[in-house]
């Protein structure tokens, strides 16, 4: 299961708001974004931070099988460019603001 903000050929993409995510980090040089996963509900959504002012989720629920043992994983496409995880939570319910 891949997420990819660059293209829905590629990724699992579905917007629900927004643009995608990839073209404002261009403009600011700076993208803070908070995902959210939870297999047994089949939930991957993604937003950027502050606002939420953009959000994408998976396409299909149905790709997600609770039963497989899942990793989770980040990649950096240019040479530069860098990662930086600042909080990480296990939460037993998400709040309504995605």
């Amino acid at each position: 299961m891949c997420y990819t903000d660059y293209s829905n050929t590629n990724g699992i993409t579905k917007y629900i708001k927004g643009n995608p995510m990839q073209s404002r980090s261009k403009a600011t040089g700076k993208h803070s974004f908070e995902i959210r996963i939870h297999l047994d509900q089949k939930l991957l959504r993604i937003a950027s931070l502050p606002d939420y002012s953009s959000i994408a989720e998976l396409d299909d629920p149905n790709k997600i099988d609770p039963k497989v043992h899942y990793r989770f994983f980040l990649a950096i496409l240019s040479s530069g460019n860098m990662i930086r995880i600042n909080n990480v939570s296990v939460v037993d319910k998400f709040d309504g603001k995605m």
